[in-house]
């Protein structure tokens, strides 16, 4: 399915500002794919966090009880390629997404293992950071049990910057009460500049793949939208998007993939679709 040109037909009615903004992780990301080094400007510091289920730990050395416990020495990954040993569970490796964001600060990187990864209620991210799966359909989010209220979210991105890399975004673990059809948006704009790269959106008969409400920068490549949406994949409108390479192979009660809403400023680019 191609989208292209939609744009050159949005316009406010009001005479409008082109915005000077640019979205510091596109730019990144291109650095990144062309094989340049890019300066980080005055960090000193970045921190990667490692999540997997608590049994995929391998315990280097047992520091508290029996099994997996806070303060224990792991090996993320043990046996293959991505293997990270001397970790300290609790600290630097955790068994839940959540915790790991929690832990984070600006510009840390959550790297999370294959599996399939609940958590209970929404989760907040709330600085920048980059959230990198294994994989589509290799690392899966979801939230745990069934939605229940029309403005549920799995995640809502509370700070600019925020990357999910190479993972599926699968909503809810169970499927809705059908008094519950067409609830619950699986990712929720807060903030400027959310990318979602390499991502599989994948729903149960919910509202919402990405709610963008008015905000600027958002980037979506070479991603998967699969299952049944209520209303559009892709809702809301701003400014500096690029939405591109991407697969549409979703169903819709109502609106199409991508619906642009509130006649503010709409720029950016839509194509390869």
């Amino acid at each position: 399915m191609r989208f292209m040109n939609w744009l050159s037909h949005l316009r406010s009615h009001s005479p409008r500002r082109r915005s000077t903004r640019r979205n510091p992780v596109r730019n990144r990301q291109r650095i990144y794919r062309s094989g340049i080094s890019e300066h980080l400007e005055q960090r000193t510091l970045l921190t990667t966090f490692y999540v997997d289920n608590a049994a995929d730990f391998f315990i280097e050395t047992n520091n508290g009880a029996g099994g997996l416990d806070n303060g224990d020495i792991v090996t993320w990954r043990q046996g293959t390629a991505e293997e990270v040993t001397g970790l300290t569970f609790g600290t630097q490796a955790f068994e839940s997404i959540p915790s790991a964001v929690g832990a984070a600060a600006s510009g840390d990187v959550v790297q999370v293992a294959p599996g399939t990864f609940l958590h209970s209620g929404q989760m907040d991210i709330n600085v920048p950071l980059t959230l990198i799966g294994a994989g589509q359909d290799q690392t899966i989010i979801q939230n745990s049990g069934s939605v229940t209220a029309k403005e549920q979210r799995t995640v809502q991105i509370n700070a600019a910057d925020v990357t999910f890399q190479d993972l599926t975004l699968g909503g809810w673990e169970t499927a809705p009460a059908d008094a519950n059809v067409g609830f619950g948006y699986l990712a929720w704009m807060n903030a400027d500049d959310a990318t979602f790269d390499n991502v599989r959106f994948d729903a149960n008969d919910n509202r919402v793949a990405i709610y963008v409400g008015q905000f600027d920068g958002l980037t979506v490549t070479d991603s998967r939208f699969t299952g049944t949406y209520f209303r559009a994949a892709i809702r809301g409108g701003g400014e500096d998007m690029l939405i591109s390479r991407n697969s549409f192979e979703e169903s819709h009660y109502w609106y199409s993939p991508i619906y642009f809403e509130y006649g503010g400023a709409t720029s950016g680019e839509i194509s390869y679709n």
